[in-house]
């Protein structure tokens, strides 16, 4: 198989092999911009998926089944902890129980662009020993909690029906409905955020067979998410919360997809490190309930941890940076487990710094494009409204020329005789704040233009001017 990233999409560099499969030239920038996709500098990326053999294959089979690489990562990523007891824990870096390792991942991309393709070759990249609990949607908040415990009328308690779970919503817009409606499904944003963190889920209802609770750190819960750009306000607008910086985010493109596919390689088989707990595993990887299992991590993340902690104890830093890294802190202890090992090393650290800079390059592009929708949107408003206060002002004007134009030839027809410019204006409008002499001039040109009035030039001690009369009358 080679090392799996040269054969697919730049066969062993070779030009013949380059030259067959018609490769495209990689493109500079980010040549996605305009749908709201972000895509990691080439010689980047390459490093990353040539870094070690298994994710080789992974991008093999993304590019074998025409899916998207960065997606399919974030899927395995989510089936292996799905797999994974929830006692199973990063480190007590700050407090005592630990961090969980649920996921939230966020596929970007309009309808069509594969995530159910995605899902569906995630299922045949690896091997885990045991099947996922999988294919459901979510309803509501509370529906979530149901997923893993239920009330049992007879025994008169709650019981606990499953560990673990894979959700899967199709549409953005899903979620956002839940959100936006009322009861239940208004839950549905602050029980996503206690997810990420495996907080208590559930709510205090009135009657028995509503107040389901589960406890924190019992169930392992990941989230995969369908994300139109153009509809990500709804993750993104609650920066202030820490919602988007607890997702990871996966630009649905390929920009170096092959003209023909490669084969499909060999499935990854995982096997858990020694000594650490597994669903599905018998009795060999059976674990005390509510007894946490803490993974490795090396010192430079301690440390990290920990600055930023010091950092935020004495007031300072962004407050929702803590999520970033523990997203990565995630990222990387999949790519350790992934290898066989039960942590976070100093190199699984260093390679899911690229994962959280695709995530975050992704989650900017698509706030960028949402700054600009919502500049376009303000400028056509600002514009709509210019005019129609233009509309307003012309109409006003006309109707005050129709005024004007009708008290001069009241005046005029009072009067029959020659009117000089200063008398008549003075007669029409007396005062200087008038909108009636403000409208003089061009009531007097109406008025001319349609024949109504007479004018005519005039001296008056050396000043030229001119007067006005009625038209029609016998020059006296």
């Amino acid at each position: 198989m080679g090392d799996g990233y040269d054969e697919a999409p730049h066969p062993a560099d070779d030009p013949a092999e380059v030259a067959r499969h018609e490769q495209p030239t990689a493109p500079t920038g980010n040549p996605f911009r305009a749908e709201g996709f972000y895509y990691p500098d080439r010689s980047i990326e390459r490093d990353f998926w040539k870094a070690r053999e298994d994710l080789a294959t992974i991008y093999q089979w993304a590019q074998a089944c025409r899916v998207p690489p960065w997606s399919l990562l974030l899927e395995v990523m989510a089936r292996m902890y799905t797999v994974i007891p929830p006692e199973v824990r990063l480190p007590p870096l700050v407090g005592k129980s630990g961090a969980s390792l649920n996921v939230l991942i966020g596929h970007a991309g309009r309808t069509g662009r594969g995530k159910d393709a995605t899902e569906d070759t995630a299922s045949s990249v690896i091997e885990l020993g045991t099947d996922v609990p999988e294919g459901v949607e979510i309803g509501t908040g509370e529906g979530i909690s149901r997923l893993f415990v239920e009330y049992d009328k007879k025994a008169d308690e709650q019981v606990t029906i499953a560990k673990s779970a894979l959700l899967s919503i199709s549409e953005i817009d899903y979620l956002a409905a839940l959100v936006a409606r009322g009861g239940g499904g208004a839950t549905i944003g602050p029980v996503l955020r206690k997810v990420f963190t495996g907080a208590r889920l559930g709510a205090q209802n009135a009657g028995k067979e509503f107040r389901i609770h589960v406890p924190k750190h019992s169930y392992r819960l990941c989230i995969s998410a369908g994300i139109q750009p153009e509809r990500s306000a709804l993750l993104l607008d609650d920066a202030d919360g820490g919602t988007p910086q607890r997702w990871f985010f996966s630009p649905t493109v390929d920009p170096y997809a092959p003209d023909i596919r490669p084969d499909e390689p060999r499935r990854i088989v995982w096997h858990p490190p020694d000594g650490m707990p597994c669903l599905g595993r018998g009795d060999n990887r059976r674990w005390p309930d509510g007894e946490p299992f803490f993974l490795e991590v090396c010192s430079t993340v301690r440390n990290l941890v920990d600055d930023e902690r010091v950092i935020v104890l004495r007031g300072g830093g962004n407050k929702n940076e803590s999520h970033s890294t523990l997203n990565r802190e995630k990222a990387a202890a999949f790519l350790g487990l992934l290898d066989g090992y039960p942590g976070i090393r100093d190199e699984d650290w260093e390679l899911s710094g690229i994962i959280a800079a695709v995530s975050a390059g992704q989650r900017e592009f698509m706030a960028e494009m949402l700054r600009t929708e919502t500049r376009l949107r303000n400028e056509a408003a600002g514009y709509a409204a210019a005019a129609q206060a233009g509309i307003i002002e012309e109409v006003s004007e006309t109707r005050q020329v129709q005024k004007t134009c009708k008290r001069i030839m009241d005046k005029l027809t009072e009067r029959p005789e020659w009117w000089s410019h200063s008398d008549l204006r003075r007669a029409i409008g007396p005062g200087r704040n008038n909108a009636y002499r403000d409208s003089f001039e061009d009531s007097l040109e109406s008025l001319i233009s349609k024949g109504s009035i007479q004018r005519s030039a005039t001296q008056y001690h050396g000043a030229s001017g001119f007067r006005y009369r009625l038209a029609g009358l016998d020059e006296g």
